[in-house]
């Protein structure tokens, strides 16, 4: 009898693990990573990750599967690949549930999003629950309540990009994050209020990004802001804009002007 029982304790040692990473590669045939899978993927057949020109993207690699757009997973693999994987982690999936985002917050890294489509506030508020140094992910037609989830992010630089534009009542609510810095790129349009709510936020350094030019009352509130540093990106300035934002006390940096008239030059000297 003893020698029975251990047969089968040792085919159950060996059967379990060899039935789940079986079903761990099936899953990922349809981009589904489990925890298991996550395991295997982080090891890489036994040799550790590439990155840079040396980053492996042929089918069925790591950095293959977490671009893919349909990927999705459990939440037991997303806090272990949070905590296993000593890198940010780069995804271009559209959608996460709030358990999932819960365990990419574990990470002690960063996390980056190209496509996330918001689709709830409390995605988002598992999504910034953890203490992570970075956070870059597209929010476009951003509401007060996603901007209020969004403002408990604990990171040192929070990146919101495809914004297009932003209501005052969004901006106000971005400007209470604690981040150092606050990128907002893709913004289209500014509004004086939005402006406001904006220059109101304690970061150092504000990066706004795209808008074609901006007006002086704009301007103006911009000049507003506390911290060291104030990039605005965009192609034109008006004299009067110019002469607002040179009000401004801190770095002021204009990397994509293309045209800049001598008045405007003067008031920004």
């Amino acid at each position: 009898m003893a020698v029975y029982l251990a047969v089968i304790c040792f085919l159950l040692m060996v059967l379990i693990p060899a039935v789940l990473v079986w079903q761990s590669q099936i899953a990922l045939e349809k981009h589904h990573l489990t925890k298991t899978g996550a395991m295997i993927l982080l090891w890489n057949k036994g040799e550790p990750i590439k990155y840079g020109m040396f980053a492996d993207y042929s089918k069925g690699s790591f950095h293959w599967l977490l671009i893919q757009e349909d990927l999705t997973m459990t939440p037991a693999a997303a806090a272990f690949l949070a905590k296993s994987h000593n890198r940010l982690l780069n995804f271009s999936l559209f959608h996460l549930t709030p358990a999932v985002a819960k365990g990419l917050s574990q990470t002690n890294f960063g996390l980056n999003f190209n496509n996330l489509e918001i689709t709830s506030t409390e995605m988002l508020s598992s999504l910034v629950s953890g203490s992570y140094p970075s956070l870059r992910i597209p929010i476009p037609n951003l509401t007060a309540a996603e901007a209020e989830a969004l403002s408990q992010f604990k990171g040192k630089s929070l990146t919101g990009t495809k914004v297009g534009e932003l209501t005052p009542q969004a901006a106000k609510a971005l400007g209470r994050c604690g981040a150092t810095k606050i990128q907002l790129l893709q913004l289209d349009k500014l509004s004086e209020e939005a402006a406001v709510g904006l220059a109101q936020c304690g970061a150092k350094e504000l990066v706004i990004g795209c808008l074609n030019s901006i007006s002086k009352e704009t301007a103006t509130a911009l000049s507003q802001f506390q911290g060291d540093t104030l990039k605005l990106h965009m192609p034109h300035i008006s004299e009067e804009a110019a002469v607002a934002l040179g009000q401004y006390p801190g770095l002021l940096w204009l990397p994509s002007l293309q045209t800049l008239p001598d008045e405007a030059a003067h008031a920004l000297a």
